[in-house]
């Protein structure tokens, strides 16, 4: 299951996924682009999350993996591989890493349009090899996956106090912006 924080800029999206990573890592290890994180460095990568990559790349392309990052390209010195910009493989490198639970903040933001789509096809396809999954997004293509849940953040007039309420199925084109 995929949890997708929608809804219009300066709601609170980003500090409920805030709250979200701070709770889980009360007592997990988690992946996040929120927060710098060294250690993942260390991390190794979870196999099946690499494989699942491997599978959605062009034939000419392939994953080269170091401690540092992964990164798409070619063993082969003669084929150049282009298309894929830096922001993304810092995103896949980040999944990839076997921690199991993931929060994204945005991850969408300047990929272009097929980065877009290989991000949200590779998360269709190892969203279960993680326990939780959360992503503040405001890119409608996540929202055409089949296994997710669609949350907005609303607010208490009188406290302010921010909480997330859950968006119910087919209305979530109409809070995504």
């Amino acid at each position: 299951m995929i949890n997708f924080i929608v809804g219009q800029n300066t709601i609170g999206k980003t500090l409920e996924l805030t709250r979200k990573v701070r709770e889980c890592k009360k007592n997990n290890a988690v992946l996040t682009n929120l927060i710098e994180d060294d250690s993942l460095k260390l991390e190794k990568y979870n196999v099946d999350r690499v494989e699942a990559l491997k599978d959605l790349l062009f034939p000419d392309e392939d994953v080269l993996i170091s401690k540092e990052k992964l990164s798409i390209g070619s063993s082969d010195p003669d084929i150049i591989v282009k298309g894929h910009g830096a922001k993304l493989e810092e995103l896949l490198t980040l999944i990839c890493r076997n921690r199991g639970f993931l929060f994204l903040d945005e991850p969408d933001k300047e990929l272009n349009y097929s980065d877009k789509m290989l991000l949200v096809n590779f998360l269709s396809r190892v969203e279960s090899t993680f326990n939780t999954i959360w992503i503040v997004t405001h890119y409608e293509g996540f929202l055409f996956l089949d296994n997710k849940e669609v949350y907005t953040v609303k607010m208490d007039e009188t406290s302010s106090a921010t909480t997330l309420e859950r968006v119910l199925e087919g209305k979530e084109f109409e809070v995504i912006d």
